[in-house]
Order: structure tokens, then C-alpha cells, then sequence
């Protein structure tokens, strides 16, 4: 199987991001779980990955 980690960079203060960065995350989170639904029958592992 193929893997692709897409790494989201992103400011961090004390763990915490703003409002606008979450809510890209969580928009990112749902594209890429979809993406990797679709793309699974095809050999390849999609994966997101976090900027620490």
C-alpha cells in the first residue's frame, strides 16, 4: 500500500490555535477522511499529519 501523510502547519500558543486555524483543521480532517475513503480501494493509505 501507498502512503501520503499531508502535514497541516499551523500555529500553536499553549496547544491551543485560533478560531479560524480550528476551523480549518477541522474542514481539513473531514476532506481528508474522505479523500482517504476514496482513494483506499486503490492502494493508497492517506494520512494527516500535525506541525509539532
Amino acid at each position: 500500500m501507498n502512503t501520503l501523510d499531508i502535514e497541516w502547519q499551523h500555529i500553536e500558543e499553549s496547544g491551543n490555535t485560533c478560531i479560524r486555524c480550528t476551523d480549518t483543521g477541522d474542514a481539513l480532517q473531514d476532506v481528508i477522511a474522505r479523500l482517504a475513503e476514496e482513494c483506499k480501494p486503490c492502494g493508497w493509505d492517506i494520512r494527516l499529519g500535525d506541525s509539532e
